[in-house]
Formats: structure tokens, sequence, C-alpha cells
């Protein structure tokens, strides 16, 4: 996901400076991406292939055998907050409230990724997220209803 490239997990000093474009530097610190990463620019290097890296950010929508969407995982989350008999509450800081995020869409993603894959523009890395913008302090109230 795009904002584990960027180092959103860790948090803190590990957080690449914002905006996150593809020519950003790496966060500080280890990242399993990386080792990924450098492992298809060496064997792409060595084979003479081309080496695509598709970023998607926090996906929204189905994919069958795939729970890696954020409504499954907020779903989930609803569930445990209902089982305990506690209210729905963000389970965010007051900052990542008030923050604009942009998702990724995942039929939009795939078409990306096949026009990237069969395209001959397709080489490097591409973060890939939906242009419209949400702040969760409009969208979590609707969900907890």
């Amino acid at each position: 996901m795009l904002t584990l490239d960027y180092g959103c997990h860790k948090g803190g000093h590990y957080v690449a400076e914002y905006p996150w474009v593809e020519t950003s530097p790496r966060h500080s610190g280890g990242n399993f991406y990386y080792v990924q990463e450098d492992m298809l620019k060496d064997t792409a290097r060595l084979h003479n292939w081309r080496q695509i890296v598709a970023r998607p950010n926090f996906i929204i929508g189905a994919s069958k055998g795939n729970f890696m969407s954020l409504a499954t995982t907020i779903a989930l989350y609803a569930q445990a907050k209902k089982s305990l008999g506690e209210k729905l509450t963000f389970p965010g800081n007051a900052l990542s409230y008030e923050l604009p995020y942009a998702h990724s869409i995942a039929k939009e993603n795939a078409r990306a990724q096949i026009f990237l894959a069969t395209s001959d523009r397709g080489k490097g890395a591409y973060n890939m997220q939906s242009e419209e913008e949400v702040k969760w302090s409009d969208l979590w109230p609707q969900i907890a209803e």
C-alpha cells in the first residue's frame, strides 16, 4: 500500500516527507517492500525486463478472496466493538481524523496495472489513488451511524 511505502505504518520520524511522490526518497528504517523492490530491480536488470511497481493507497472495493480492503477492516473493527458493547469510536488520533485522504478503488487499480504491463510507457514506480479525497471527520460519523 502507498502509505507503507512512505513509512506510515512506522510513524514518527520514520514517515517520509509529504507530499509522497514516486521520486521521493525512501523513508528511514527497514521496510519489507524495499527488499522486494530491490529484488525486482535486480532481476529486471539481469533479464532486461521492464520493472514496474504499483503503489495503491487504501483499497476500497470487493476482491474475492482478498481481505485487504479498508472496508473489510472497518467492518471487522465495527463488529468487534459491537460485540464488546462499545461505541464505534475512530481508532486514530485527532490529526488523522481531519487530514484529507485519497484511496484506491480496486477496479481502477486493475485497469491501471493492465495498462502499465501492456504499455511501452510502463516502467518504474506508480502511486495509484483516486483523485477524490475524503476526511474521516466527514466519513466516520456516517459509518458509526
